[in-house]
């Protein structure tokens, strides 16, 4: 050790002892006896790790190395133990060093387990935190340290729950509002909204998926509706759980409180559990892709069955017209509205022109769109344009207000209609997204005076109508849809995204009947 112990006046010769053990990391678990020792030592040995903080970590601040790292590993470990209020002021300094640095220093393990735990045991003033939680220049798991930190402290009583809800609602309305552009905070309130229960922020939630401003690589809106749907009490004592089993003295991540070799089998069931889940996966998508209708009627109408007809056929030979129950499918060129079709050629042309500047230059139609709309009101096409334009440009609330608006001046727009739909399913909503249908499982039902639609049209409806088959949990109605945009446009985003989902959902379904089944 940089600093010896015994050199203290202060602290008994057990507690010396016992100190120099801990700061050195010599220590692996803690007697009854031992914790009394540091109890009855507590004021000195704060004094003390206060002094290893005031000369470790000014240096990590300015960019440098610290003299001892395992001193102050441990020691940061002994103030948690404590609950050592009287260090906060150094520890929150830890939030304002570069994430490299703290890693180097004191290890990931420190920031992505210890950092959260160790805020909340010594917290004196959480406001001190908004400045980092608010902060992009902030690296993410600080950020997410510092997050994790209000709602432990908020499990173990140390901060009022309304009042830290309050501020998460506060942080959303900002965020939802394009006040505060970031993303990352976003999904990081909605992680720890849903870990603490949902139900208090469960609007602000819902919004965030909708206008997509969640990474759900992190989480995604099932995710916290099982949460909200699991309660508040279960949502708490499994925090409690949490912070139990990182509450104690050892340095060992995983279940800590299992033995190493029931650990290790724990582990090992957990992967091979895994592993089984994702070849059931696998398995059931293939069937999907093969075509699990193989010796149903072929969707084309020919009255053959499907692996006698169109199963084994190329994209290329889809035929120009493809029929589906009531209505066909085709490929020419999108009917005109009466409006389109009483404008002068050149001035449709133009405004045409737009859609083929939409994926290279969306900014550009979002620029000239408005000046058409002002000129042409009752147009939805360049509704569609402009929330094409905003979504590919990367402004989500500018889209969802312009679908919105164009759902309310064109109730009947095909497009507008779907793109509702879609956003109340990533809402987490599927009711009210088949209800914006019109519940109805087929354009022809939809919309029954035609009977042509455009491969455009039944792509979207198809698209919209499997994810929400997917979030009603019923993947053999979902698939039926992802059949009809693999007969349409078999190379398009839309099955490659289907195709995901569906392999997320049935991984998941395989995972919870397994855990089920191995259950005592």
């Amino acid at each position: 050790m940089s600093s010896n112990v015994k050199d203290t006046n202060l602290i008994d010769t057990e507690a010396s002892d016992l100190l120099g053990d801990l700061l050195s990391g010599n220590m692996e678990l803690l007697s009854e006896q031992d914790k009394f020792v540091l109890t009855e030592n507590r004021k000195a040995i704060v004094q003390h790790i206060n002094t290893i903080f005031s000369k470790e970590i000014p240096p990590l601040l300015e960019g440098k190395t610290c003299s001892d790292a395992t001193a102050l590993f441990w020691g940061l470990k002994l103030a948690r133990l404590l609950e050592a209020s009287e260090t906060f002021q150094w520890i929150e300094k830890l939030c304002h060093i570069s994430i490299k640095d703290l890693e180097y220093s004191l290890g990931d393990y420190f920031i992505t387990e210890e950092l959260s735990y160790l805020l909340a045991d010594t917290m004196i003033e959480w406001s001190v935190l908004k400045d980092v939680i608010e902060n992009q220049a902030f690296d993410e798991f600080i950020r997410s340290a510092c997050i994790d930190a209000l709602i432990f402290s908020v499990v173990k009583k140390g901060l009022d729950r309304l009042e830290i809800t309050d501020y998460f609602k506060s942080l959303f309305h900002r965020i939802l509002s394009g006040e505060l552009d970031d993303e990352m905070l976003c999904t990081l309130l909605v992680c720890s909204c849903s870990d603490l229960w949902p139900g208090e922020c469960l609007e602000e939630i819902r919004e965030s998926f909708g206008l997509t401003l969640v990474d759900e690589f992190h989480i995604d809106i099932d995710c916290v509706l099982e949460k909200f749907s699991s309660g508040k009490d279960y949502c708490i004592e499994n925090l409690q759980k949490q912070i139990k089993r990182h509450s104690s003295w050892e340095f060992r991540p995983g279940f800590t409180d299992l033995s190493d070799e029931e650990q290790s089998q724990k582990f090992d069931r957990l992967i091979q559990l895994s592993d089984q889940a994702q070849a059931n996966a696998d398995r059931t998508l293939k069937q999907v892709n093969k075509g699990s209708q193989r010796n149903e009627i072929c969707g084309c109408r020919s009255g053959r069955k499907y692996k006698k007809c169109c199963m084994n056929k190329p994209s290329q030979e889809i035929p120009s017209n493809i029929i589906f129950e009531e209505s066909v499918i085709s490929y020419s060129p999108l009917e005109e509205s009466e409006e389109m079709k009483a404008l002068p050629e050149e001035v449709k042309e133009s405004m045409l022109a737009l859609y083929h500047l939409l994926e290279e230059k969306p900014e550009e139609v979002i620029k000239k769109t408005p000046e058409y709309i002002s000129k042409h009101p009752n147009i939805p096409t360049l509704y569609n344009f402009l929330y094409g334009a905003y979504g590919k440009s990367g402004h989500p609330r500018e889209a969802t207000k312009i679908m919105k608006e164009t759902v309310q001046l064109f109730p009947n727009y095909l497009f507008a209609r779907v793109e509702y739909a879609r956003y109340m399913l990533r809402r987490g909503e599927p009711d009210k997204a088949h209800a914006a249908l019109e519940n109805a499982r087929t354009l022809s039902q939809l919309y029954p005076e035609r009977k042509i639609f455009h491969a455009s049209e039944w792509n979207v409806f198809a698209y919209a109508m499997s994810l929400y088959w997917i979030q009603k949990g019923d993947i053999n109605q979902a698939k039926i849809y992802l059949g009809i945009i693999q007969k349409i446009t078999p190379n398009s985003y839309q099955v490659t995204d289907l195709q995901k989902k569906m392999k997320r959902n049935l991984y998941l379904q395989s995972m919870e009947k397994m855990q089920k089944d191995v259950e005592p």
